[in-house]
């Protein structure tokens, strides 16, 4: 008997019934899951088709999207009211046959009310529904395979690992799932699926998590209920939070990535992870311990190759590999395979990848912390950054932030001393600002506008043209490697560093909500340890690195000096009012009260 039938429409819903199919066979198995009704072959009643399928399956799920009531024909008449529609009599036959019928409402959509539905599918409008929606797919598809294993009578015990779940069924014209397997799908699979509104990611094995309600008996309608991802800002917490400002800055361990945590048979002690305490500072310890399944987990760069925080990526994802005898695996995906830089917190948020490796400041445009969470103008040196970053209160404030917007943002690489700018002109005194264009993003785009520059909006593959053509005076832009590797030593006279204005910068993993909140203590532990790894490394190196830029841009003419104590002091005024302005965001104003660092940095 099959376990599951997935009802839905193509063009109302085939991404989200891609996604639901492939966590569903990842945790039940494939032959557990019919979805394909289309698979009918020449000849084959299809009525009958329909009808020996359904009745083999032990429960229903029926997406239903925003466009599944008023879903038209070529003659502009409502589906619904069709016989023949395949979803009607895929839903009738199930209702007809006393099976478990589970409405599953997607990114927003309404229940129907009987008035609504045809005859055949009255029944529906009493069914109790689940929803789904892209901010939290992930821990509302746990809920949903929660209430089919209820249904079942009891826990399916799921496939040995992910590696054994194959995906091989044919998919209709226009479906196409979000997510892809844990293990690399087949080639011919990813052309069947080209058609997806979203590109492939991942196939996961879920851990299921409480469900707020259980599902109520056929023929009783019970009001959904969401699961919604809620901002941690109860007052109390905050207090808390707030008062732990003056605490001593810990470099703790940083909680990162994405092993879900599989539903497997019962083991013995030795076999589980002990705990993350004793996983130790190595990692080690847990990552012997960890005998489940191998996880690979796919994330999405969004810097451009041969970028130093892009080269950090590949070195985390080893490093990660190296901790947990490569029981855990990060497989990486280049910057804009599936969204761009800029729309990657919308993108894993909604599930189009598990994570991102990003710039917190490309989110500015969502709320004005994220330029804080990248790194605060005149703030400490990078090692003291990475400590802020660790300090309780900011760690809070910090995922409070994130969690806004339906992902976990964790710090995993720091770049720094930064250059405060690349410039054509020398810059002497505040009165050498007044009016040059100088292309900066973020908090520094407001800081140099404030102090008199003449900000221009630059996409960055357009910075060296502008600059030597003159188009541009001068650009703020990250570390002394970077800029090496970009060219700007010839095209700018002046570069100058070490940074007080922008003096370090922070990378993020940012990490689905939902997938974040399936990892098991033990799994974090083994991640952290990489991800603290990786920032010591980056730190430990920046030295040498800009030693070397520094040596060879001399050897080319380039003066290198620190931007001069009246043009600094003129910036940090700028600063001061640009702050007070933002400080109308409350995210901002909370955590700008935690970044009191000394006037006088490293």
């Amino acid at each position: 008997m099959t376990r599951v039938f997935i009802s839905y429409r193509r063009d109302d819903s085939a991404a989200y019934a891609g996604r639901l199919y492939d966590r569903l066979t990842a945790h039940f198995g494939q032959d557990q899951v019919f979805m394909d009704i289309d698979q009918i072959g020449p000849g084959e009643d299809f009525v009958e088709a329909i009808q020996r399928t359904v009745s083999a399956s032990e429960t229903a799920v029926v997406l239903i999207g925003k466009g599944w009531l008023s879903a038209a024909d070529a003659d502009g008449k409502r589906r619904l009211d069709d016989p023949d529609d395949f979803v009607c009599l895929e839903i009738a036959a199930a209702l007809e046959r006393k099976i478990k019928v589970v409405p599953v409402l997607l990114g927003g959509a309404a229940m129907p009310k009987t008035s609504q539905l045809p005859e055949s599918l009255a029944l529906l409008a009493r069914r109790n529904a689940i929803e789904i929606s892209d901010t939290r797919f992930h821990s509302d598809a746990n809920r949903l395979i929660k209430a089919i294993e209820k249904i079942g009578g009891g826990v399916q015990t799921p496939i040995a690992s992910a590696e054994s779940s194959n995906v091989d069924h044919a998919t209709r014209s226009g479906h196409a799932d979000s997510t892809t397997a844990s293990v690399d799908i087949s080639s011919s699979e990813r052309s069947q699926r080209a058609s997806s509104p979203e590109p492939a990611v991942r196939r996961e094995i879920p851990k299921p998590i409480p469900e707020p309600h259980a599902l109520e008996p056929p023929g009783e309608f019970v009001p959904m209920v969401g699961q919604g991802l809620k901002r941690k800002s109860s007052e109390t917490k905050r207090q808390r939070v707030l008062g732990g400002i003056g605490a001593v800055l810990a470099l703790t361990t940083i909680g990162l990535m994405m092993v879900l945590r599989p539903t497997e048979p019962k083991r013995e002690p030795s076999e589980r992870l002990s705990s993350a305490g004793e996983a130790g500072p190595s990692g080690k310890a847990a990552a012997a311990g960890y005998s489940g399944v191998l996880v690979k987990i796919r994330g999405q760069d969004t810097f451009p190759p041969g970028d130093g925080r892009s080269v950090a990526l590949r070195v985390f994802a080893k490093t990660l590999g190296d901790v947990s005898s490569e029981r855990i695996q990060l497989d990486v995906l280049p910057s804009g395979s599936v969204f761009k830089s800029f729309e990657s917190l919308d993108a894993v948020a909604r599930g189009a990848a598990d994570a991102a490796w990003v710039s917190a400041a490309y989110f500015y445009g969502k709320s004005p912390a994220f330029a804080l969470i990248d790194g605060p103008p005149f703030g400490p040196s990078p090692a003291k950054y990475a400590q802020w970053r660790q300090d309780p209160g900011v760690k809070a404030s910090v995922e409070d932030i994130y969690r806004e917007f339906g992902v976990s943002g964790l710090l995993c690489a720091v770049t720094g001393p930064n250059v405060d700018l690349w410039s054509r002109k020398r810059i002497d005194q505040p009165a050498d600002l007044k009016g040059l264009k100088t292309r900066a993003v973020g908090l520094n785009s407001d800081i140099l506008t404030a102090a008199g520059a003449a900000v221009v909006g630059l996409p960055a593959g357009e910075i060296y043209p502008a600059l030597s053509q003159g188009k541009l005076d001068a650009i703020q832009l990250s570390d002394l490697p970077l800029g090496g590797a970009l060219g700007l030593p010839s095209v700018t006279n002046h570069v100058y560093f070490p940074g007080r204005m922008a003096p370090a910068a922070g990378v993020d993993l940012i990490v689905n909500a939902g997938v974040w909140d399936g990892l098991t203590a033990e799994a974090r532990a083994v991640i952290e340890s990489a991800c603290q790894r990786n920032v010591q490394a980056m730190l430990d190196a920046s030295d040498a690195e800009n030693r070397t830029a520094v040596i060879s841009m001399a050897s080319k003419g380039v003066t290198i000096e620190v931007l001069p104590a009246p043009v600094l002091a003129h910036l940090r005024t700028a600063w001061m009012k640009v702050a007070a302005d933002k400080s109308t965001d409350l995210s901002f104003s909370r955590l700008f009260a935690l970044t009191r660092f000394p006037a006088k940095t490293e």
